[in-house]
């Protein structure tokens, strides 16, 4: 039996890399809920009749449209990117509507993409998010409400982290974080940018004050590697 509500992972290669069964969710969605840059991946191909909710700015209110549209007896669908339970909405919706009335179509992680694009296992990388927790610069006492916080506790504890990014919480800022806390040339710092777009880029294995200084693409993700034992931190 079909669940009412799918939670749909997409990446940027948009229709072409859904599978057969997301295509058809979301062809037969009465409401398709995403953000604006997913809904444009695949709004030629939604029913003409389907309401698109763009959730950019009302994440909070993307419970109500799914509770307003299985009332009235609708299909729901709901785009994310990559893998929905990785850092994703669909923990949040688990919660707020119920396993029962949610099936979850995963594509794979853009985390899982920036592995494969470095030729590195990833089993054993330590995953946080950055993402949507702008704070500023790092500095000398900075609280857990910082929105880097979590990256640079995690680097202490892991020799292999991915993460992933915002406009605000760039790898450049992180890489300036990690300078400040003490680290140098005990980290390399890699970027993948723009995966499965034409302007896709792989940085890797940059030095924490060279990638302090570079712009990269967005949307993109972090790679940090320990290649120095941590007992020879400054």
């Amino acid at each position: 039996m079909l669940k009412p509500c799918s939670i749909i992972g997409i990446l940027d290669d948009g229709w072409d890399g859904l599978s057969g069964h997301a295509r058809a969710r979301l062809v037969g969605a009465s409401c398709v809920i995403g953000a604006g840059r997913t809904l444009e991946l695949v709004a030629p191909h939604l029913a003409a009749q389907a309401k698109q909710h763009d959730m950019d700015g009302a994440l909070m209110r993307v419970p109500e449209w799914i509770g307003a549209a299985l009332s009235d007896g609708q299909a729901v669908a709901v785009l994310a990117t990559g893998d929905p339970l990785c850092h994703g909405i669909a923990n949040m919706l688990l919660d707020k509507i119920g396993a029962a009335n949610i099936e979850i179509l995963p594509a794979p992680s853009t985390v899982q993409l920036a592995f494969a694009r470095l030729g590195r296992p990833w089993q054993q990388a330590q995953i946080v998010s950055v993402h949507g927790k702008d704070a500023g610069e790092w500095f000398s006492g900075a609280t857990p409400q910082h929105g880097l916080y979590e990256l640079v506790r995690a680097i202490a504890e892991h020799d292999l982290l991915a993460s992933f990014t915002s406009r605000e919480n760039s790898p450049a800022r992180i890489a300036r974080a990690l300078l400040a806390v003490g680290y140098d040339d005990e980290l390399r710092l890699s970027v993948a940018a723009c995966l499965l777009l034409p302007d896709e880029e792989i940085s890797a294995n940059l030095t924490l004050s060279d990638a302090a200084a570079r712009k990269f693409a967005s949307p993109n993700i972090v790679v940090l590697e320990r290649i120095a034992p941590r007992s020879q931190r400054a």
